[in-house]
């Protein structure tokens, strides 16, 4: 006195519960299987593509039962099919070059491999600003000395300190260096505001 449900025989009179009467009995129609909660699509529905447990994932449609890369993606020709969707192995830094590679320690995707942003570099423990890091300025193995700041990746004498003879030097105070480079207070004189006194 009631429809039927899947794997019954059609009842006379009353129609299936779900799918359709085929042969006589209540069964999914082609291209739909039975995922629990009745017939579902399995052709064109990126969550159940091809079976009820397939998902397609990020950027990706289902066509025929077949999860693709989405053709009207930006650069389509550089996506790829990953368990987890599609993904631009260009530039995508959980998927770079492959479906594996995760881009870490601060490195960005790049054509295809994890690589340190403009501007800095990898000295072992990740990437680096080589451009005002006096500990590595400019490179990995350059550093500053204590009379030095790291300016656009150049050691530069600090505020108020001149370059004499490849040194920074104060030459307000500097014995050797008085006022200008290789002026040298002789005897008991110091330097003393640029000028040599006694």
């Amino acid at each position: 006195s009631c429809c039927g449900f899947l794997g019954d025989s059609c009842p006379n009179g009353h129609g299936c519960c779900s799918g359709s009467c085929i042969n006589g009995t209540c069964q999914c129609p082609p291209g739909t299987l039975d995922c629990g909660n009745g017939c579902v699509d399995i052709e064109w529905n990126e969550n159940a593509c091809g079976d009820c447990n397939t998902r397609c994932g990020a950027n990706a449609l289902c066509e025929d039962s077949e999860c693709i890369c989405d053709p009207n993606l930006f650069d389509a020709q550089f996506y790829v099919r990953c368990p987890d969707g599609c993904y631009n192995t260009r530039s995508d830094d959980q998927h770079c070059g492959n479906c594996l590679t995760v881009c870490t320690g601060g490195t960005e995707c790049a054509g295809g491999t994890c690589q340190c942003p403009y501007g800095t570099q990898d000295c072992g423990r990740g990437c680096e600003d080589l451009t005002q890091n006096p500990a590595r300025c400019g490179s990995c193995t350059n550093a500053c000395d204590a009379t030095e700041d790291c300016v656009n990746s150049q050691c530069q004498c600090k505020a108020g300190l001149s370059v004499c003879s490849g040194a920074c030097v104060d030459r307000m105070t500097d014995n050797n260096n008085c006022g200008t480079c290789g002026n040298i207070c002789g005897g008991r004189r110091t330097c003393q505001m640029g000028v040599c006194s006694n």
